[in-house]
């Protein structure tokens, strides 16, 4: 039995009665309108709104919603791929406005290009940076996990965008005498190295 109280009052979701039984079909019913209702919203926010919650990039005043994956692909400075095979190589990205938020997930399989006098570098980057730095001076920053690198005393590695563009993460190692260097791809970027983060920056 379908409830038979009164709806609410703004979606007009069910609301039933003691002796009521409610149904599959109500609830359906019941989430379709709140996701509606929801959509409609997000839609409806306009410029103010948005610049109230930090937001400075909008599409026709529309605050932009959206999630997917992509594909973090291993290079150097300027080598896309440098024959990397992989066992694997995901990514997935959340979007809110002219925020983006990525997650990638890597275990190299084998690297068959000799390339060791160029930095490390994750290239497939779903969204361009908003600003091409050039330099390590003031670029994103995030530390990132690792396993099974060729890297003697590491304490950690930093992932950086902006060092060799707006679409291209710049890999660096930090060593536990207080020193730091670029990873050199081919002598660091081993078979079954794992690498995997997180980062946000501003599109």
């Amino acid at each position: 039995m379908s409830s038979t109280g009164t709806p609410t009052p703004h979606l007009g979701l069910n609301q039933w009665l003691p002796n009521d039984k409610p149904e599959r079909v109500d609830f359906d019913s019941d989430n379709l309108k709140i996701d509606a209702a929801l959509k409609s919203k997000a839609n409806q926010l306009n410029g103010a709104e948005l610049t109230s919650l930090g937001y400075t990039n909008w599409n026709s005043g529309n605050l932009i919603i959206e999630s997917g994956t992509w594909t973090p692909i291993l290079g150097n400075a300027s080598i896309s791929s440098a024959g990397t095979t992989y066992l694997y190589n995901v990514g997935y990205y959340h979007r809110f406005g002219n925020m983006v938020f990525l997650r990638f997930h890597i275990q190299v399989s084998a690297v068959v290009s000799d390339v060791s006098n160029f930095r490390a570098t994750i290239r497939g980057l779903p969204f361009v940076g908003k600003n091409v730095i050039g330099s390590e001076a003031n670029v994103i920053r995030q530390p990132i996990d690792y396993q099974s690198l060729a890297l003697s005393n590491c304490v950690g590695i930093i992932a950086m965008l902006g060092v060799h563009g707006n679409t291209v993460l710049t890999l660096r190692a930090h060593f536990a005498d207080g020193t730091s260097d670029a990873p050199h791809f081919f002598n660091v970027i081993q078979a079954d190295a794992i690498l995997s983060g997180t980062i946000a920056y501003e599109i």
